[in-house]
């Protein structure tokens, strides 16, 4: 189904639906923002999202509006810088969060998707990559891309590469939960991810 064939009333409802899942953007980028592995302005840019997400208001536009500057610049500087690619990623959710519904805002969904996805083809064993998009794929409506199986299979990876990333655990739990899932199902999940390792969930 294209957009545009989209009842007017479903579509709002749809993108209210996209604004409450991008807020767990802001949370998965703080653990990324503690990460210094990129390129300066990419992780002052990450860091700006994190604050920006304690904030609210004008401040929090203020610095989303500095992390967005700071990372394209990141990018332009080098395109194959993936932690810029994240910071984007990280800035445009948190607008989209915050700024509310317009008429920008499925071109914005549009441009999130692929700088996550330039991210991902630049690193794909990056814990925090994994954890953003799977969390993701997991959080939107099929409409906008959204993909359960696909997005616990990310969550599964991070986890895999980085065990203590809590933020991809409690999200894996959630799929988990969403598709009826017991405890003891969740917690043998959890245990089998933990015991593999990276290399067996390597990307195919």
């Amino acid at each position: 189904m294209r957009v545009g064939t989209i009842p007017a009333f479903l579509l709002v409802t749809m993108i209210a639906q996209v604004q409450k899942s991008l807020a767990v953007v802001g949370v998965l980028c703080s653990l990324a923002a503690s990460c210094a592995c990129a390129g300066e302005s990419s992780e002052e840019a990450l860091d700006l999202c994190h604050r920006a997400a304690e904030c609210g208001g004008a401040k929090a536009l203020e610095l989303l509006d500095q992390g967005l500057e700071l990372a394209e610049a990141a990018v332009a500087a080098d395109g194959t810088d993936a932690r810029a690619r994240l910071a984007l990623f990280c800035t445009l959710g948190k607008q989209i969060e915050r700024e509310g519904i317009g008429f920008g805002t499925v071109s914005k969904v549009r441009r999130l998707r692929a700088e996550i996805d330039l991210a991902m083809d630049l690193a794909p064993r990056d814990a925090d990559i994994l954890a953003a998009k799977g969390s993701m794929l997991v959080e939107l409506p099929k409409i906008f891309g959204g993909d359960p199986s696909a997005g616990e299979e990310l969550l599964r990876r991070s986890l895999s590469i980085r065990s203590d990333n809590e933020h991809a655990r409690s999200f894996l739990i959630k799929a988990l939960e969403a598709q009826g899932a017991s405890a003891q199902v969740i917690d043998a999940a959890l245990t089998d991810v933990a015991a593999a390792g990276p290399e067996r969930l390597a990307l195919r």
